[in-house]
């Protein structure tokens, strides 16, 4: 290769590298401080100015009798170009208000509003300010926390609310007629986001045969950085977290495989793992692509594709399970992601990805007759198999398996169970109970099991159950159902 032709060939690396750019990122630009580059003279040459815009010049065409400088010579690899990727956006604030009155009053009767503004997102709301003009036929009378302004409407300044917070307000309104009132009452808040875009300090060295490197470069990396120095007087240090600070652990367990025509429940578990109180603990599962909500725990709320349980306040080692149920679109392997977070920038996450594949013939569903269960107590597990299918099902078998922290007291079904005294050994996972098989469930029939057990200890315990059959031949059916035990002499239940 000719000296012109490697200087032709650099060129056009250089402008398909300015091509290639995306144009969202044209404005954000960062000069890098050029170093002196030496001919093949030994003279420094001066540097190139600033590129101020990615716009490509048109090449100029050289004379045949031009002779061409003599290329740069890189020894070692390349400077790695940066790529620009696509960037994961935090969670966007969403605010929530809700009045409450009495539907009916008599005339002329002070009326009583009780108004609830509450961050119902995993992202703080900054300048949250509720409205509320006063309607033609009332007048105002009081309100706690007393309004910012009242004229030419009432207003009040929250500042920033936090993730899962809430604030309420009280408002006393007279009717100055016996015309019925309406009463609105508006929301607004401020979301914005930052970025940093960083300033190369330093570039790779290029290095010309015959070249001296400063002292203590490698060639194709960048010069070194500076030691480490100690702050100066009077900076500001990163805060060390106190001793017995609150920590927050995040678990999901649910299903690794799974039909894809099926549910799948997945518990979401946080735990205090610190020694001190988490306040205003929020959990948060947005619903991932390719899935579905079919249903969640009590306490929930769907907004903006995520569905957020408000915890409230979780004691040193209090641990919360909460549950989503998902229904996969298709076949393929989809991953569930959970996050927790707490005042004092408290924040767990945790995933669990779960293999969908073909469909099956047979549904399953499990509930529990009580939950949460006082210690010693009892509740029964109904397992319900229907066939979805148009052709029956054969050799049906249900296979329970009951946890540690529960004991069997009594089970039926349309086929028999085994004898208590010959109940297959226990294992880690608990006690197996296998029902015998079912030579036959006809389309669109069901066979109803229940199992009865008695709680031992506290905790959150799964009840697990697989169900095997000939059509199943992508592998058996699997279930699970979680009931929260608590001590019988706790008056708050977990």
């Amino acid at each position: 290769m000719t000296p012109r032709q490697h200087t032709t060939g650099l060129a056009l690396g250089i402008l398909a590298c300015w091509l290639a750019w995306p144009a969202a990122h044209a404005d954000v630009r960062a000069q890098a401080k050029q170093a002196p580059v030496r001919t093949t003279q030994g003279q420094p040459a001066a540097p190139e100015p600033p590129v101020a815009s990615p716009s490509v010049e048109p090449m100029p065409v050289e004379s045949p009798d031009a002779v061409a400088p003599a290329p740069q010579v890189f020894v070692g690899p390349p400077p790695a170009l940066v790529v620009p990727t696509c960037p994961e956006d935090p969670p966007v604030p969403v605010v929530a208000i809700r009045v409450r009155v009495a539907a009916c009053s008599a005339p002329l009767q002070e009326i009583e509003y009780h108004i609830c503004v509450q961050n119902t997102s995993a992202a703080p709301a900054h300048h949250v300010l509720v409205r509320n003009p006063l309607p033609a036929n009332a007048r105002f009378v009081r309100a706690s926390p007393e309004p910012h302004s009242t004229k030419p409407e009432l207003q009040w300044r929250l500042g920033t609310v936090a993730p899962g917070a809430c604030r309420d307000l009280t408002l006393v309104l007279a009717p100055t007629d016996e015309c019925d009132v309406k009463n609105c009452a508006r929301v607004q808040f401020e979301h914005g986001q930052c970025v940093t875009t960083r300033i190369a300090r330093s570039v790779p060295l290029p290095v010309v045969p015959g070249a001296e490197l400063p002292p203590g470069a490698v060639p194709g990396a960048p010069p070194a950085s500076k030691p480490w120095e100690a702050p100066a007087p009077g900076a500001k240090e990163e805060p060390v977290p106190p001793k017995g600070a609150t920590k927050l652990t995040l678990n999901v367990d649910g299903p690794k495989q799974q039909y894809a025509n099926l549910t799948a429940k997945y518990q979401l578990t946080v735990h205090n793992t610190g020694t001190a109180a988490a306040t205003r603990v929020l959990v948060t599962n947005p619903i991932p692509m390719g899935m579905t909500l079919v249903s969640a725990s009590a306490g929930s709320r769907l907004h903006a594709g995520q569905v957020a349980w408000f915890l409230g306040d979780l004691k040193a080692g209090e641990v919360r399970t909460v549950q989503i149920v998902l229904r996969a679109k298709g076949p393929g392997k989809l991953c569930n992601r959970a996050t927790a977070l707490g005042d004092g920038g408290l924040k767990a996450e945790a995933e669990l990805c779960t293999r969908f594949e073909g469909v099956s013939a047979v549904g399953v569903e499990v509930t529990d007759s009580r939950d949460p269960l006082p210690v010693g107590q009892e509740t029964t597990y109904t397992v319900v198999v229907v066939n979805q299918g148009s052709a029956p099902v054969t050799n049906v078998q249900v296979k329970a398996v009951i946890p540690p922290g529960l004991t069997l007291v009594g089970a039926t079904g349309p086929s028999d169970p085994p004898p208590k005294d010959r109940l297959p050994e226990a294992t880690a996972e608990g006690q197996p109970l296998p029902f015998a098989p079912l030579k036959t469930l006809a389309p669109g029939k069901e066979a109803r099991y229940q199992l009865t057990v008695r709680a031992l200890r506290a905790g959150d315990l799964r009840f697990r159950v697989e169900i095997t059959a000939d059509q199943l031949e992508a592998g058996p059916v699997r279930e699970q159902e979680s009931t929260q035990v608590f001590p019988v002499d706790e008056s708050v239940r977990p």
